[in-house]
């Protein structure tokens, strides 16, 4: 059976991958580019693409999985292009026209984390804002795998409940109840959930300011938000397409959302911040913000709250 010659192009923060096959066995021609300003990345696709074209024959079909956040909602003005992205020169960028002015093909357009999807790599789970993924072969759930698993969880994320770590692994509670029973005197029970009879010391004190990244290890490792988030801040932090934005916390509850922009020798850290900041609070912020960017290299930095 001859299956379709297909395109694709997948666009990433950093670099652009453009393929050419009839499918994963049969890649016919690929591509890389750096992801630079919308005119030259493009124009370098398009080039690639029109060359494969006059080489392999027309292709049936093109994709594009794109980094985002994009308007994918059909009939919308927007639809096709990408939104308020962290990248300046992007925002606006009519993606779905750019190619349809240059291939007469049927095209697809999603987020470049449900390209992944699509490959069959992962496995989406959840529904809107808590969609989140999954490899899509999870490992098996044997009785001492996930024990060593749970304890390891526990080690960072503790105290946590049993429908936490299901949220954290993607499996279903009756998968881990094994797990839990062969811990046994491990585990010390708490009202906010299970920690490690090693660990059952009192927490310590939240710092005053700490600024998150985008998908940092706090913000993921709990069904319950509502321990550090206000349920309603949730979907400020966790969007669609399972995109969960830089979160800052005050005193350990989440404040505000931050994003930088960066220059050749100085940044600028935007905070759209949930409620109005007290003095103190916002001097807090700035000396955080201040200090992870002397500890990473950004030069000067600017902290600029909306």
């Amino acid at each position: 059976m001859a299956f379709p010659l297909l395109a694709g192009v997948e666009m990433g923060g950093t670099k652009c991958v453009c393929t050419l096959g009839t499918g994963p066995a049969d890649i016919r021609a690929q591509q890389v580019f750096p992801t630079r300003d919308p005119d030259s990345t493009l124009a370098a696709m398009a080039s690639a693409l029109q060359g494969w074209q006059r080489e392999h024959g027309a292709f049936a079909a093109l994709g594009v999985a794109a980094f985002g956040p994009l308007d994918l909602r059909r009939g919308s003005a927007s639809y096709g292009r990408i939104q308020a992205t962290p990248k300046e020169l992007w925002r606006g960028v009519d993606l779905l026209g750019f190619f349809r002015s240059r291939f007469d093909v049927p095209i697809g357009l999603s987020t470049d984390v449900m390209g992944a999807a699509f490959l069959g790599k992962l496995r989406v789970i959840g529904r809107g804002a808590e969609q989140r993924f999954a490899l899509a072969e999870p490992p098996l759930a044997n009785g001492s795998g996930l024990t060593e698993l749970l304890r390891a969880y526990l080690r960072g994320y503790g105290p946590a409940t049993k429908k936490d770590f299901s949220y954290w692994t993607g499996l279903p509670l009756r998968d881990l109840a094994a797990a839990f029973a062969e811990l046994g005197d491990e585990l010390v029970e708490t009202p906010a959930g299970y920690v490690l009879s090693e660990l059952s010391h009192e927490a310590p004190r939240p710092p005053r300011a700490l600024l998150l990244a985008k998908f940092d290890p706090l913000t993921m490792g709990h069904a319950d938000k509502s321990r550090w988030l206000d349920p309603k801040d949730q979907g400020r932090v966790f969007r669609k397409a399972a995109q969960v934005e830089a979160v800052v916390l005050l005193k350990g509850r989440a404040a505000a959302t931050w994003r930088v922009t960066r220059g050749a020798k100085s940044a600028v850290v935007a905070v759209e911040t949930f409620r109005t900041l007290r003095p103190p609070e916002r001097a807090a912020l700035e000396r955080a913000a201040h200090k992870l960017g002397a500890s990473i290299g950004w030069g000067s930095v600017e902290v600029a709250m909306e």
